[in-house]
């Protein structure tokens, strides 16, 4: 069986053109948590991600709901403008070369 992680992130730093974009309001509950209430519906088995350069950032979503979910401190680099998704997963699956396949999954996309 393959091991599976999927990485989610989420910065620290609010965004240039959407100020605190990942947890700004729509339809009564943070951005964020529409696309983590489908991510926790997923097996038991897939490792579920929050990567930030801010520790912050996962202990807003210490909530029940959302225990299962595991945090990943991203390197400073990797939260300038410069990075992209490319260098995000390439870095996190570096970083976590445990398992065998990657996702990664944005808020905002």
């Amino acid at each position: 069986m393959l091991k599976i992680a999927i990485q989610v992130p989420i910065k620290g730093r609010s965004s240039t053109r959407v100020p605190n974009k990942n947890f700004r309001d729509l339809n009564g509950k943070p951005l964020c948590y529409w696309v983590l209430d489908e991510l926790v519906k997923l097996p038991a088995d897939i490792d579920i991600f929050i990567d930030s350069e801010e520790e912050i950032i996962f202990q807003k979503l210490a909530i029940p709901r959302f225990q299962r979910f595991k945090f990943h401190k991203r390197k400073k680099w990797f939260s300038h403008d410069q990075a992209n998704g490319n260098h995000l997963i390439h870095q996190f699956a570096l970083d976590h070369l445990e398992y065998d396949a990657y996702a990664q999954i944005y808020v905002t996309a």
